[in-house]
């Protein structure tokens, strides 16, 4: 019988066989290997921090994750940001001159045809592009 593994098993795997060869070096090896793994996440967690503290917080910034699953967020300097995918370009301007807080989204076509704003649920919407060409 042939068993079927999925990718997290995978890694599973690859991590106790290595767990297994490290384990079989000398002691000395060991402790280097281990001092190594402390230097990395010391130096990983540095770079984090700096790069989360040397940002001045604005309304807009990247997300990403880095080692260890840490969230990096890179502000981002301006009055407004873009994000254009296939065809379509999305406009955010937080609204500085109104005391409510409102944002503004600009949605502008960058290609022939129209684009449709679909609600998905209470915090989401789907732009969509609907004829012309693709």
């Amino acid at each position: 019988m042939r068993m079927i593994i999925g990718p997290n098993q995978v890694r599973s795997i690859a991590k106790d066989e290595l767990q297994l060869k490290i384990a079989r070096l000398p002691v000395w090896a060991q402790r280097h290997i281990q001092a190594l793994g402390r230097q990395r996440d010391g130096a990983q967690k540095a770079l984090d921090n700096f790069l989360n503290a040397s940002n001045d917080k604005s309304p807009f910034y990247t997300r990403d994750f880095g080692a260890g699953s840490v969230e990096r967020k890179k502000y981002i300097k301006a009055d407004s940001v873009f994000c254009e995918y296939n065809g379509i370009r999305m406009e955010i301007q937080p609204n500085k001159y109104r005391e409510d807080g409102r944002i503004k989204v600009f949605i502008n076509i960058t290609h022939d045809g129209e684009i449709a704003i679909i609600p998905s649920a209470s915090n989401l919407i789907e732009i969509v592009r609907i004829g012309g060409t693709h």
